[in-house]
Formats: structure tokens, sequence, C-alpha cells
């Protein structure tokens, strides 16, 4: 079975989801460089942690599930339907959070708003991946990638210049925001009404059961994504509890560049998705086979950036972190512990960019009660190790504790592909 992408979808689907992660990354430098030390970080967490587990409520895990559904088990608007509901939660669930730490005088009121508003920005990002998820599905990946592409140029800007402008980053959050969810709007929803030929005054098909039989469906989707981002980040929302706004963002800066290896396997993988989960409906030899092959050249990569990125950080990333903030982190970014830090943040992330293919694999393969004890234990162990350490010992322990999470993740996860993979196929690889 041919397993090619059409060039076109594997190079917009790059453009788009490269831009939404380099702007994720590089953001958070540009508001340190045009506010101060405390507002970046205040806007670095709450755009790199919290808004992102937003989006992972509002998207409720629909995304490998939806654009592997190829035998259109669910229509759209089912899948539409059932996204606004988790957005809706989505947004009660962050302001709640935001507001009793608010209540409990751990946050300002100035922060308390800033990160309401990047609540409503994650949520308006997994709420616009439900119409991203239906082009791939029914093959205009490459129309996803341009509006994700836009709209996250089109947030950026808007974000930058209004900040350099006013010096205002309520009022700058506020108007980017709304101009990101109009973008959305005419380069997705619209974007999508015209490939599907769905006039803007058609009424959608409502029919309780079959939302409430998604939600079943996608639960043990929707825990296993929380849990895996909630690994990712955990040591974020420790740093932000138990140490201060200077740390959080000066966190953030050793970490963006490991959100590069992640990045690749998520280039890997999500064009893949759909005509793998076709492959193992009709030949789970050929499919094992391309689980295999994808796996090693994964590993390959991996080894490679990690081999590379000390150097890099000594010599070039320091360099350009320090003009582009105007040394707002003095000494600090140079010192022995970020650069042991950096390089712990570097291999975690090896660990969890290896384990992130084997996580579709389980997911095409439907083991998702499976999914959901792996990420249990191995979130249990993240929360022990990221709230114990961090809130004991201190800050640099933020890496140590990422870097034995994710390697406890990675050995999780493998062992169990690969038990699944021998029982099978009743023979030993």
């Amino acid at each position: 079975m041919n397993l090619n992408v059409s060039k076109k979808d594997f190079i917009w689907n790059m453009i788009g989801s490269t831009t939404f992660s380099i702007i994720s990354m590089f953001l958070s430098l540009v508001i340190i460089n045009l506010t101060d030390t405390s507002i970046g970080g205040i806007f670095s967490f709450g755009y790199t942690a919290l808004s992102q587990m937003i989006f992972t409520i509002s998207y409720f895990g629909a995304r490998s599930y939806h654009i592997s559904d190829v035998q259109c088990r669910f229509n759209f608007d089912t899948y539409k339907i059932q996204r606004y509901i988790t957005s809706i939660i989505a947004v009660l669930i962050g302001f709640i959070y935001v507001l009793i730490l608010y209540f409990n005088k751990v946050y300002d009121i100035e922060k308390t708003i800033i990160l309401c508003l990047l609540v409503i920005c994650g949520m308006l990002d997994g709420f616009f991946d439900v119409y991203e998820c239906e082009l791939q599905r029914i093959k205009k990946l490459y129309l996803a990638g341009i509006g994700l592409f836009l709209r996250t140029v089109i947030f950026a800007m808007f974000l930058i210049i209004l900040v350099f402008v006013t010096k205002n980053i309520v009022f700058s959050l506020l108007v980017a925001i709304t101009f990101k969810a109009l973008s959305g709007y005419f380069l997705e929803i619209k974007v999508l009404d015209r490939e599907l030929g769905i006039s803007s005054h058609s009424t959608i098909s409502l029919d309780y059961k079959i939302i409430i039989d998604l939600t079943i469906v996608l639960l043990p989707m929707f825990l296993s994504t929380f849990m895996d981002i909630f690994m990712h980040s955990a040591q974020k929302f420790a740093i932000d509890l138990y140490i201060d706004d200077y740390h959080s963002g000066l966190y953030n800066i050793l970490f963006m560049p490991s959100n590069i290896i992640y990045l690749m396997a998520s280039f890997m993988m999500r064009p893949l998705v759909t005509n793998l989960s076709l492959l193992y409906e009709n030949n789970k030899i050929d499919y094992y086979k391309k689980t295999t092959k994808i796996m090693l050249i994964g590993s390959l990569i991996s080894a490679i950036v990690l081999a590379i990125s000390l150097l890099v950080f000594i010599k070039i990333y320091i360099y350009i972190i320090s003009i582009i903030t105007h040394d707002a982190y003095g000494t600090d970014l140079s010192s022995s512990n970020s650069i042991v830090m950096f390089l712990l943040i570097m291999l975690g992330s090896c660990f969890y960019a290896m384990a992130t293919p084997v996580f579709h694999f389980i997911v095409i393969e439907k083991k998702l009660k499976l999914l959901v004890v792996c990420y249990i234990v191995a979130t249990i162990i993240s929360i022990l190790l990221n709230f114990i350490l961090i809130g004991r010992f201190g800050y640099f322990y933020s890496a140590v504790s990422y870097c034995l999470s994710m390697f406890i993740w990675f050995m999780i996860i493998h062992s169990c592909f690969y038990c699944g993979k021998i029982k099978c196929l009743n023979t030993k690889f």
C-alpha cells in the first residue's frame, strides 16, 4: 500500500506546524524584549504551559482519532458539536484555576487578567483544530496548514506591534486574540464550508446520543493527551507555584530548543496517520515493518540533534538570546547550572520525541485503554518527581525531574507497544 503524501500536503503541514511551534517558542522572547522579565515570565508560562493545557482540554484528544476515522464512523457535525462543548468547559476550567490562585493571593490582578486572556487563546487553537482535522480527513491537509500558518502569523504580528506601540500587554492580547478568532473563522471555518459545499445557513444535525458516544470513544484519548501535556509541562507549573516569574521565563528559554526535537517527530507522524490506519486494517505485517522504520528514523534524528545541541547552545544560542532579551538574564543564562539543565532538558525531549510515534501507533491500533494505563502510571511518577523535587530542592531540579519523567515514559510506552506487536503477529522481534 502506498503511504506517499502529496508534496503540497506535506509542505504546508510543515510550514503551518513549524510556524506555530517557532512562534510559540520565540514569542516569549519578544515580549521580554518589549516589556521586562516579570511580564515575559508570566506570558511565557501562560502561553507555553497554561494555554497548552486549555488547548488540550478543548480538542479533547480528538485529532489522532478524527484524522484516522477513515470509515467516517462519526460525521463532521458530531465532531464539531462535541468541540463546542469541550471548548466551553476548557475556558471555565482555565478561569477557575487562575481565579483560585488570585483569591488565594498567589497571583496579582495583572497576572490574572493576562492568564485569563491566554486561556481564551488556547481554547481558540483547540476549537479551530476540529476544522483542520476534517480538512485532513477529506485529503485537504494543505488547506489546514495554510490556515494554521496565517492564523498564527496574524496573532503574533498584532501582538508584537501592539505591545511595541502601547507597552500594554493586556490591551495587546485582547486585540490580537480578536484577530486570531476572525482569521480562524475566515481561513478555516469558511474554507472547510466551501470544500464540503456547506451553506452558511445550513442547519447542524444534532444527535445527543451520538455526541455522547463520541465523547466516550474519545475519553481515553483525552485522558492520554491531557496527561501527555501535563508530563511535558508539569515542571513549568511547579516553577510558577514554587519559584517566581523570573525563573519561569529563564526556564522557558532553556526549554525552547527542545521543542525542535518533538516538532520533528510530529512532522514525521501527522501526514502518515491516516494512511498508516489504512495499512493497519489491511496488512499488519507491512504496518509493523513501517512502524519499525519510522522509529529508527526518529531515533537517528533525535541522536543527531542531541549530539550537536550542547555546542550550539554554548556558542550560538546564549549569544542570540542575550541580544534579543537585552541580556535580561545576565550570567544566569550562561552559568554552569543552566548548561547542565539545558542538556538534561534536551535529553528528556529526545526520549519524549522517540515515544511520540509509538503514541500514534497505539492510537491507530485502537488500544486506547492500554494507552491510558501507561499514562496514569507515568503521570503519577511525573507529579511526584516534579512537584516534590522542585518544591523541596528548587529550580535546578526542574530539569532533572523532566528528564527522568520522559525517560520513564519512553520505557513504559515502548514496552507496551512491543508486547502488543508480539501478541498481534504471534512472533518475536
